[in-house]
C-alpha cells in the first residue's frame, strides 16, 4: 500500500530531484461519486519544485497533507480554466492559514498526447488576493463562478469551515453531498480538445439529429426543434435520457417560464441534474426553482468549451441564439420554437 508522507520524506532526503514521480494514493470516494475514474493519483516532484519555488507558505509539512485534501475534501469544484480537472478545498491550510486548493489533472497526457492511465496532481496553491471585477476576495471568487461538484455531507463540518473562513456558498446551492457529475472531454489527434456538439460518434450522433427534428445547423453550435407539445417534448427528452446525451454534460435551460419548469421537473424526475436557469431578467436572478439558482446568461461563459447544452424555453430563440454566441458559447442549443 502506498505510504506517501514517506515515499515524500525519503525524495526529500535524497534532495528533491525533478525527475521522480510520487505516488499520493488512489481515486477518493468523494471523488468516484462525482464520475472521476478510479486510477492511481500521482505527483510530478518537478511540479511540487515549482509550487515551492512560486506560492509562499507551501512547505514540505503543508505538501505531505494534500492527501488529505483528496482523501477528505469539503468541496470538490470544476476546474475554472482547464477542461479535465477539478480543484478541491479541505481542512488543509498553508503555512499562513490559507486554505490550499489541490487541481487535479483527471485526463493528463504524455509529450505525445497519448492520454496517460493515471490521475495527476496538476497545482497546489492558495487563493487571498482581491478579485475587482467579482468585488470578493480569493477563494470565494473561485467558488462563485466555478461549477460545483461535490460538498461535503456533514454539514456541521462544512458549515464551520464556510465560516472560519469567512465563505459562503454560491447562491442557490442548497444540497450536501455529490451534487454533479465531472464533464470529461475528449482531445482529437492534434492534441486539441473536440467540440462537444461532435463528440459522439458520427452514425450515433446523426440518429439523434434525426430524432430531434435538426431545423438549423451552424458549426460549431446545433440549433434543434423541440415540439411545443409537453407530451412529444417528453418522448424527445425521454430519448435524449436513453440515449445517454445528457451524462456528463453541464445542462442549462434558458427563460424562466412555465415550459422551462415542466422541462426542470422531467429532467429532475429522471435524474438529470440542472445547473443553472439563465434569465435575462433581473428580477428573477438570484431566485431559484426546485433548487436550480436562476442567474444571468453571461455566466454561461464559464463553460466555454466544457460539455454542455441551454435548452431554450423562450419564443425569442433567435435572438438568445445570438445572445448565447456573443458570449463565446460553443456548446448545444435545443429550442421547443
Amino acid at each position: 500500500m502506498c505510504n506517501f508522507t514517506e515515499n515524500y520524506d525519503n525524495w526529500v532526503a535524497e534532495g528533491k530531484p525533478n525527475e521522480r514521480q510520487l505516488s499520493v494514493g488512489i481515486t477518493s470516494e468523494a471523488l468516484l461519486s462525482i464520475g472521476v475514474e478510479q486510477k492511481n493519483i500521482i505527483w510530478d516532484s518537478s511540479k511540487i519544485n515549482k509550487i515551492q519555488r512560486d506560492h509562499l507558505g507551501m512547505s514540505d509539512e503543508v505538501l505531505k497533507k494534500v492527501l488529505e485534501v483528496i482523501s477528505d475534501p469539503i468541496i470538490i469544484m470544476d476546474s475554472k480554466t482547464q477542461p479535465n480537472r477539478v480543484t478541491m478545498l479541505g481542512d488543509v491550510c498553508n503555512d499562513n492559514g490559507i486554505p490550499i486548493m489541490v487541481v487535479l489533472a483527471l485526463r493528463p497526457t504524455s509529450r505525445t498526447n497519448r492520454i496517460l492511465n493515471m490521475i495527476k496532481i496538476a497545482s497546489v496553491y492558495v487563493r487571498d488576493h482581491y478579485n475587482s471585477h467579482t468585488g470578493t476576495i480569493g477563494i470565494q471568487s473561485t467558488i462563485n463562478t466555478s461549477g460545483i461538484l461535490y460538498i461535503d455531507p456533514n454539514k456541521l463540518r462544512t458549515d464551520t469551515w464556510l465560516s472560519h473562513n469567512q465563505l459562503q456558498l454560491p447562491l442557490g446551492i442548497t444540497e450536501y453531498g455529490s451534487i454533479d457529475k465531472v464533464a470529461y472531454l475528449e482531445r482529437d489527434v492534434n492534441g486539441n480538445f473536440s467540440s462537444p456538439a461532435v463528440e459522439y460518434e458520427l452514425p450515433e450522433w446523426n440518429k439523434i439529429l434525426q430524432k430531434w427534428d435538426i431545423v438549423e445547423e451552424t458549426a460549431p453550435d446545433y440549433l434543434y426543434s423541440i415540439s411545443s407539445i409537453y407530451t412529444k417534448l417528453e418522448n424527445i427528452l425521454g430519448n435524449m435520457i436513453d440515449d445517454h446525451y445528457f451524462n456528463g454534460r453541464a445542462v442549462f435551460l434558458l427563460g424562466h417560464c412555465n415550459a422551462t419548469e415542466e422541462i426542470a421537473n422531467y429532467l429532475h424526475e429522471h435524474g438529470v441534474s440542472i445547473k443553472a436557469i439563465l434569465d435575462n431578467n433581473k428580477s428573477k436572478q438570484g431566485l431559484k426553482y426546485r433548487n436550480i439558482p436562476i442567474v444571468k446568461p453571461e455566466l454561461i461563459k464559464n463553460y466555454k468549451g466544457y460539455k454542455s447544452v441551454v435548452l431554450i424555453t423562450s419564443q425569442f430563440h433567435s435572438e438568445i441564439y445570438t445572445q448565447l454566441s456573443e458570449f463565446g458559447y460553443n456548446g448545444d442549443i435545443l429550442s421547443n420554437y
